[in-house]
């Protein structure tokens, strides 16, 4: 972006990076999850944002036979969309919850009760998904298409799919050896709220300088 500023404006930009980790606190109080392997999607749900790639998957792992726990939370923006939710939850009741549009607290428990949270977005414009660092900050391990900043957000903290891959199956292979080591997937989640404290902490810094010094060097 301080590139094709400057090729359109002819001024070099004193541009300074501000990720939006900083804005989002790591969950120190964070309960580890019981029974299976449990995912989850929380977003305003749209096909572009992955909520129907979401239920395919929850489907996908269904019919292999893979035991995993669903649970889909947001704004739903169509009726369309509304009734596909409706119809999923009621086909897949045993598996598949919705706890519809979360805030404050009920958000910190959604991302408490999963193990890994899925996000196939494909929308054009995405960047850097606050929910995305959201589940990072509770130690959440990431299922992504690779879009935006998603890659760098995610690290080694999961599984990056490339837009032109099979996200289903791919995942599906994820979740089956995830499943197989859940005790030890779930016993290193404080070291991953750990290893998110410290982005968290890098980014605040840079921001609580801007804030005192709004120019960057």
């Amino acid at each position: 972006m301080s590139t094709k500023f400057a090729m359109a404006y002819g001024i070099e930009p004193r541009a300074c990076i501000v990720s939006n980790s900083a804005f989002v606190e790591p969950d120190w109080d964070f309960q580890t999850p019981t029974g299976p392997l449990t995912i989850g999607l929380l977003s305003n749900l749209t096909k572009e944002k992955g909520l129907h790639t979401f239920l395919k998957l929850v489907e996908s792992a269904q019919a292999q036979g893979l035991l995993v726990r669903a649970i889909l939370a947001g704004p739903v923006a169509s009726e369309t969309d509304r009734r596909l939710v409706e119809s999923a939850t009621h086909d897949l009741r045993d598996v598949l919850e919705y706890r519809g549009p979360l805030y404050g607290s009920s958000k910190d428990t959604f991302y408490r009760d999963i193990d890994i949270f899925v996000f196939p977005t494909q929308y054009s414009h995405e960047a850097e998904p606050t929910v995305v660092f959201e589940a990072l900050s509770a130690g959440n391990l990431i299922i992504a298409f690779d879009r935006g900043c998603i890659a760098s957000q995610v690290g080694s903290n999961g599984l990056i799919i490339p837009a032109n891959s099979n996200f289903n199956q791919d995942a599906v292979d994820y979740l089956r050896e995830a499943a197989r080591h859940l005790t030890e997937l779930r016993s290193k989640r404080h070291s991953r709220v750990d290893a998110y404290g410290a982005v968290h902490a890098s980014s605040s810094g840079v921001a609580k300088q801007l804030f005192r010094n709004p120019t960057c060097n």
